[in-house]
């Protein structure tokens, strides 16, 4: 039997997509299943060379590591131990940035990665970044190396192409994915107030102070917000506001979101959120930015609306139309559940990459 290998990080979203994969390949009996999940040494974080040149306290400039390099130097014995199994077939980096170690055997054991976003595509839209050409050129060669690239939107998949000089013929978009089963849907009932849910770890950058200042404002009369971050610390009395800090995703699923009539993501940075699956699988309607990859798990009009991310008036107008129409929201809701199970069932999904990596 074949044997095929993940190597899968557990930072940031990445650990819900490990957790989804792990679930679906369990399901599977025609390969035999390894994991090795990854997750960065304490020691080298601070050296890693994410988005700039980071400066230390003093404001000099202090040396960093490529991820790439960095994962590269971590994960190098380990792929060395794991690749003499005769049985191995391929193996699957997600995120990409872990695949270093994989190009040396590429020719005798393909591999494939996942990604969110391009260095190009965060330099161009975040101005947040300010590689070397060295790095740029070692991202891209690890692309044209794997065998295959699973980017998560349309938006992701252009850059292969255009910036790594990828053939399309080994792109295939995967968005973010959810195991459906763990969602339970019911239409809402009408509410005074409709409750808008906002889920993020980082506040800010999320979009959250922008719509707490609604909340004080226009929308105070017709909605409610709830509050899942752990970066909130502001005044938490607010008569329309609740807090809850951190949540366990499986709270959020199962306790959180079917409470929720919306959700609200006004985000200034983002690539292809798995809150805006969770809530389509959910069956309620998103209003969102419209960055990054985020049009390809939106239906504008139907199961959400998509809106100019600077356009505070756009956010307030589309969710007092929400509030002010019961029966609008409950048929995108309906429709949100319904595009979740065509485009972002996790089963499906990973059940097509396994039988990509099968057929390497």
């Amino acid at each position: 039997m074949k044997t095929l290998v993940f190597l899968l990080s557990e930072q940031l979203g990445w650990g819900t997509y490990a957790g989804n994969l792990r679930a679906a390949a369990a399901q599977r009996d025609d390969f035999t299943a390894v994991f090795h999940a990854h997750v960065f040494p304490k020691w080298m974080r601070p050296w890693l060379h994410w988005v700039n040149s980071y400066k230390s306290p003093l404001g000099k400039m202090k040396p960093t590591i490529d991820p790439i390099l960095g994962a590269q130097l971590h994960l190098g014995s380990w792929w060395k131990q794991v690749q003499q199994d005769p049985t191995i077939h391929a193996v699957h980096a997600a995120s990409h940035i872990l695949a270093g170690p994989l190009q040396a055997t590429a020719a005798r054991i393909p591999y494939s990665v996942a990604l969110d976003i391009t260095r190009p595509l965060s330099e161009a839209n975040y101005a947040a970044a300010s590689w070397s050409r060295g790095d740029y050129n070692r991202e891209a060669r690890l692309f044209q190396n794997a065998a295959h690239c699973f980017p998560m939107s349309s938006w992701a998949a252009q850059s292969l192409m255009t910036d790594s000089a990828c053939h399309q013929d080994k792109i295939t978009v995967m968005p973010p994915s959810v195991d459906l089963a763990k969602f339970p849907w019911a239409a809402r009932i009408p509410k005074a107030k409709m409750k808008i849910a906002f889920i993020g770890a980082d506040f800010a950058r999320k979009g959250g102070e922008r719509l707490r200042t609604w909340m004080a404002g226009p929308l105070a009369d017709i909605c409610e917000l709830h509050v899942a971050s752990p970066d909130f610390d502001r005044d938490m009395s607010h008569p329309n506001i609740k807090f809850y800090g951190r949540v366990e995703n499986q709270e959020v699923v199962q306790t959180l979101l079917p409470q929720m009539d919306v959700l609200c993501l006004p985000t200034l940075q983002d690539m292809s959120p798995f809150v805006a699956i969770e809530a389509s699988a959910s069956g309620i309607p998103i209003v969102i930015s419209d960055i990054g990859g985020i049009s390809d798990l939106v239906d504008h009009e139907t199961s959400g609306f998509l809106v100019d991310k600077s356009d505070d008036a756009g956010f307030i107008n589309r969710l007092t139309s929400l509030a002010e129409n019961p029966d609008m929201r409950a048929e995108m809701g309906r429709r949100a559940r319904l595009r979740a199970e065509a485009k972002f069932d996790a089963t499906r999904n990973f059940n097509a990459l396994f039988d990509q990596m099968l057929a390497f």
